[in-house]
């Protein structure tokens, strides 16, 4: 779905998405808030794309987790910086082209906080670095005890 709906901006911004294949058996519903997990997987996608610095197709991986679910967005080229924490924070700036206003990296950590996950920055061999976003597998209780995006109302989609 998240592939979907960044191809045409990534195609504006001369990029192509690619979707790496799932491991056979590895398939997994985990329950999530549907829209605010999308929206996490979009931000780190939408990076990617627009401060990507190579013109090879960026990766988007998905893989069970100990219980829980990683989704790897891979960008191949330049490692990102060393100090790659900051860019989840709120307004960061990588101090190129002046591109959003700096909240997508850290809506996207806060979602994953919400469903006691995290976000990180990998290396990726031969070059590059890759954005992970990790659902943790205990967020099907807390969201049920706080309702997050109608769990117990049955509103929340599986991801």
């Amino acid at each position: 779905e998240v592939h979907r709906d960044i191809s045409r901006q990534a195609a504006l911004a001369g990029r192509k998405l690619a979707l790496a294949p799932a491991n056979k058996g590895t398939d997994r519903f985990v329950v999530a808030d549907r829209e605010l997990v999308k929206r996490a997987a979009m931000n780190l996608v939408l990076h990617a794309v627009l401060r990507g610095q190579s013109s090879e197709a960026i990766t988007l991986r998905t893989q069970p987790m100990g219980g829980g679910a990683r989704l790897t967005v891979s960008m191949p080229g330049e490692p990102l910086r060393a100090d790659w924490r900051s860019m989840f924070e709120p307004y960061a700036s990588s101090g190129t082209a002046s591109v959003g206003y700096g909240l997508g990296l850290a809506m996207a950590r806060t979602i994953a906080e919400l469903h006691h996950g995290r976000v990180w920055v990998e290396e990726e061999p031969p070059g590059g670095s890759a954005l992970v976003l990790q659902i943790g597998p205990e967020a099907v209780s807390a969201m049920a005890e706080r309702d997050v995006g109608g769990l117990a109302s049955g509103r929340a989609g599986r991801e």
